[in-house]
């Protein structure tokens, strides 16, 4: 896979992960605060968050979106929650957006020299 690629998939992998935690800290609420899921907030076009959304459902990991031109950006989400699947998903998945993290923050020397630096390993 090429740099470039990666890159985009990363970015792809971290906005879905952001929507999820996003629906996830919302099931308190008694209603989705859009601007938290927001194309704005998450830094992508709004055909994009469409797109992620649209997936994600059809996926089983939330229910409640109602799209009725996804071309133009016409969805509903009034409804919209994160479902057992996508909560299980979050779990799974939040060491992997940590070590992301830390790579981004101390760069991929940095991590070398820190595993480089473990005994026995």
């Amino acid at each position: 896979m090429e740099k470039n690629t990666e890159t985009i998939c990363m970015k792809s992998f971290s906005n879905i992960y952001k929507i999820l935690k996003r629906l996830d800290d919302m099931l308190d609420l008694p209603e989705v605060d859009n601007e938290r899921i927001s194309a704005k907030t998450l830094g992508i076009t709004e055909l994009r968050r469409v797109r992620y959304l649209i997936m994600l459902e059809n996926g089983g990991y939330i229910e409640g979106l109602k799209v009725f031109d996804e071309d133009e950006c016409d969805i509903g989400t009034e409804n919209l929650h994160i479902t057992l699947k996508g909560i299980k998903w979050l779990a799974e998945n939040a060491a992997l957006i940590k070590a992301v993290n830390i790579i981004k923050e101390v760069g991929v020397a940095g991590v070398t020299a820190a595993v480089g630096a473990i005994p026995n390993l």
